[in-house]
């Protein structure tokens, strides 16, 4: 009889301890879920995102517009051979921030959370007005951020994969944004384009300065 009462207290006792933990993990688990949907973060694709990479991320990303040869495409979904054969064929292309349809969808479709968009550098593309143009049409305008990230590519990419991490955390958006900042301002971005030619057909060089710098064989470095 007391080894029977003596077993019973031993799975009693580990039954106890077995549920608790159980209850953690589950509490856990629940509370990671609920920080993650307190904050959705929006960016575009010069973020070097595709829109299946966010989607695995619990980011939205906006493809830009890009035309070429008067043929429209979204950024990061196109045949990417074809686009630089068109390019060394002679055709300029350009590009467009994303419609601000697309931008005000993503805004009320993320109506119960805090939103955060982090677009790629003010006077680059029109990102950044028309996500703030979008914001100022949206219903829920007053739990929109909009952040200018001040560049492009491999830092803008860096900006949303610490913003990721934050939120993961369960940092609010006004944390978030703290941090990039910190990060924005002690960042140094270089542009280093192949030759002076790209620079000479995108308007951004006289003709005579890239004549004279493809000459003289010179590398064109840019620092933001």
């Amino acid at each position: 009889m007391n080894l029977y009462i003596l077993f019973s207290q031993i799975i009693q006792k580990h039954f106890i301890t077995l549920s608790k933990i159980i209850c953690r993990i589950i509490k856990n688990g629940w509370s990671l879920s609920a920080r993650k949907g307190m904050v959705k973060i929006i960016t575009d694709t010069s973020a070097l995102f595709t829109v299946e990479n966010g989607i695995h991320m619990g980011v939205d990303v906006l493809p830009l517009c890009v035309s070429i040869d008067d043929h429209q495409y979204r950024d990061l979904c196109f045949d990417t051979k074809l686009f630089l054969d068109k390019i060394k064929e002679g055709h300029v292309p350009s590009s467009s921030q994303p419609p601000i349809g697309e931008v005000l969808a993503a805004y009320e479709d993320a109506k119960e959370e805090e939103i955060l968009n982090i677009t790629m550098a003010d006077g680059l593309s029109g990102t950044y007005q028309t996500a703030c143009m979008a914001k100022q049409q949206a219903c829920n305008a007053s739990s929109i951020t909009v952040l200018n990230s001040q560049t492009l590519c491999g830092p803008h990419r860096y900006l949303v994969e610490k913003a990721v991490r934050l939120r993961d955390l369960g940092k609010n958006v006004k944390e978030i944004v703290q941090e990039l900042e910190h990060s924005i301002a002690s960042e140094h971005s270089f542009l280093i384009p192949q030759n002076f030619d790209f620079l000479r057909r995108g308007g951004r060089l006289k003709p005579a300065a890239a004549t004279i710098g493809g000459l003289l064989k010179l590398k064109p470095i840019m620092e933001k």
